[in-house]
């Protein structure tokens, strides 16, 4: 089978967060995130090639923020272990930083969540792309603010399931399209990507770099807070590393019920590599 785009990069192995930023945060605290993310995406770069005695080990981190401040960040680890010519049995942990705002019968409430997450699965293998299932649990600690003066901040930590699905498959020579859905149930929360890709060099996978480019369409949301975006993603691999890097960025459009519906973009960025 042809090497993918490695689009493992969305997959967010064992961490289903890349999707939950429903609407727009407090700037406060978000420097302070973008800068760990950053030096996280910076440690995969840099952190020496190792293996794993039971199988292929493999890294992941990303950030995703939009123009009202909201985001989040994750960074975690997984091993691949061989259970046959097409099956593979991933086990990935990870942690994961949420930050946001939504309003709620005219009030402002402001939520910062970190969390940690445990999950395994199946991956089948095709010759023309792959389906993976996981399964797993999450711990999320939840500190909401509501702005309004003497109000007590809230803090309660959640347990919950997490289940996932991903899906890559190529179409021709040089498209490639990628499906993901996860549900979060610490947050309730569910986030649904798809993207289509178009391999712009080294077809043949004989050079250190090949680069991707495309569209994607995003939908998530929960009982308070909803969003819809829609993009591009670029993409460029490092061959002789086993080493991803991506971007995306494009317009999002976020509401909570009864709420006017809040427009602006998104950016975002993730890492990956298999060592």
């Amino acid at each position: 089978m042809r090497r993918s785009s490695q689009a493992t990069t969305r997959r967010l192995s064992g961490v289903a967060h890349r999707g939950l930023a429903p609407t727009s945060p407090r700037a406060a605290g978000t420097g302070r995130g973008v800068r760990a993310t950053l030096a996280l995406l910076i440690a995969f770069a840099v952190f020496p090639v190792s293996s794993a005695r039971a199988g292929a080990l493999e890294g992941f981190a990303g950030w995703e923020g939009d123009s009202r401040q909201s985001g989040y960040g994750f960074t975690g680890v997984g091993v691949l272990f061989p259970a046959g010519r097409h099956l593979i049995i991933p086990l990935a942990t990870s942690a994961s930083y949420l930050y946001y705002d939504y309003d709620s019968s005219g009030t402002r409430i402001s939520v910062r969540s970190p969390g940690a997450s445990l999950m395994s699965g199946v991956r089948v293998l095709f010759p023309r792309g792959s389906i993976s299932a996981m399964a797993g649990g999450e711990m999320r600690q939840e500190h909401r603010n509501v702005d309004t003066f003497g109000a007590p901040q809230a803090e309660h930590t959640t347990l919950g399931v997490v289940l996932q699905s991903y899906e890559n498959f190529a179409l021709a020579r040089r498209w490639q399209a990628t499906g993901f859905g996860v549900y979060v149930g610490a947050a309730r929360y569910f986030v649904g990507r798809a993207d289509l890709r178009y391999q712009l060099s080294n077809i043949e996978w004989k050079m250190p770099l090949t680069y991707f480019a495309g569209v994607e369409c995003v939908r998530q949301g929960n009982d308070a807070s909803d969003a819809f975006q829609v993009g591009g993603v670029a993409e460029v691999n490092l061959v002789p590393s086993h080493l991803s890097l991506s971007v995306h960025s494009g317009y999002k459009e976020s509401w909570s019920p009864g709420e006017i519906h809040q427009h602006g973009g998104y950016f975002g960025t993730s890492l990956y590599r298999r060592f």
